[in-house]
């Protein structure tokens, strides 16, 4: 979060620039987004969706269905919109001109409100029924779930090994169902 308020800031600071300054400025906003926010957000969903299928409680629980929804879509809205309108800045900059700096400021800060939002969903967690647990799971997977974001993100793979270990994941849940359902 702090990287993307950093993020904001830059771009904010180089609106008052002259052309060369708004340019650095919108190429480090763009590295930033790059090598540093599209990264941590992707481990931040894979972890959100390791975390709601690991857990006793899975998604049977709303809050924690609202958070893994709200990740997913601020990764979207984030990359999609915020990453075109950021490129579009960089663009307009190397030719003098500001692009959709407004656009991409208020996107920011409403990205950075809903993961405040989705942060209090985390805490408070309204909606939460707070009896039983349910099944342990299995510490090897627990450990693989916690070392994948690290490993994918130090070989730059962005994203793909932790694609791998949800699909992984899934395909053993349903296999431990199954084994359950028969035995």
């Amino acid at each position: 979060m702090i990287a993307a308020v950093a993020e904001s800031m830059l771009i904010f600071h180089g609106m008052k620039l002259k052309a060369e300054g708004r340019l650095r400025a919108a190429e480090f906003s763009l590295f930033l987004d790059d090598e540093l926010l599209v990264p941590c957000a992707v481990a931040v969903t894979y972890s959100g969706i390791m975390l709601a299928t690991l857990m006793p409680w899975g998604l049977r629980r709303t809050w924690v269905t609202v958070k893994l929804v709200g990740t997913i879509v601020g990764l979207i809205f984030g990359t999609v919109w915020l990453g075109g309108w950021l490129d579009e800045i960089v663009s307009a900059a190397g030719n003098g001109e500001r692009g959709p700096v407004w656009a991409e400021m208020i996107g920011g800060w409403v990205l950075v409100a809903g993961l405040a939002i989705i942060g209090w969903i985390g805490i408070a967690k309204p909606w939460a029924k707070r009896a039983g647990t349910g099944t342990e799971r299995r510490s090897w997977v627990w450990a693989i779930a916690v070392a994948t974001p690290v490993i994918d993100v130090a070989l730059g793979l962005y994203g793909l090994l932790m694609l791998v270990v949800i699909i992984g994941y899934v395909l053993l849940h349903m296999w431990d169902k199954q084994k359950a359902q028969a035995g």
